[in-house]
């Protein structure tokens, strides 16, 4: 590597801190140049890594909820005949926690609207 004359060294020095302070910029190196980009790369790699797993996290999710939805619809289809527009609807929307209240008692209840809730007429 090539260094400059002592003198000149200073001198380019100097210019450089009269000129950062005239603009109020920091010089960057071609180094840390080459250090930030790589830590914005890894960054935004690890950013869209992060951003697939919980998308895929959440995809499982959906479809494991979507799956217990349809067993229960087709279990209260067994014990109740053809459900109503209604009640395939709430079964659509429900949470996770309303699936699982509505899978310990599906067997045992008296009515669809004992498990579901009465219809929203």
């Amino acid at each position: 590597m090539m260094r400059l004359p002592d003198d000149l060294d200073k001198a380019l020095w100097e210019d450089v801190k009269k000129t950062e302070e005239g603009q109020q910029m920091r010089y960057v190196s071609s180094f840390e140049r080459i250090l930030m980009d790589q830590g914005f790369k890894k960054g935004l790699e690890q950013g869209i890594e992060q951003g697939i797993e919980r998308g895929i996290e959440q995809g499982i999710e959906r479809g494991i909820t979507r799956g217990e939805a349809k067993l229960i619809e087709r279990l209260l289809q067994q014990r109740f005949g053809d459900l109503p527009a209604w009640a395939r609807q709430r079964l659509s929307l429900a949470s996770e926690s309303e699936l699982t209240a509505w899978a310990d008692v599906v067997l045992t209840a008296d009515s669809l609207e004992s498990i579901l809730g009465s219809s929203p007429h």
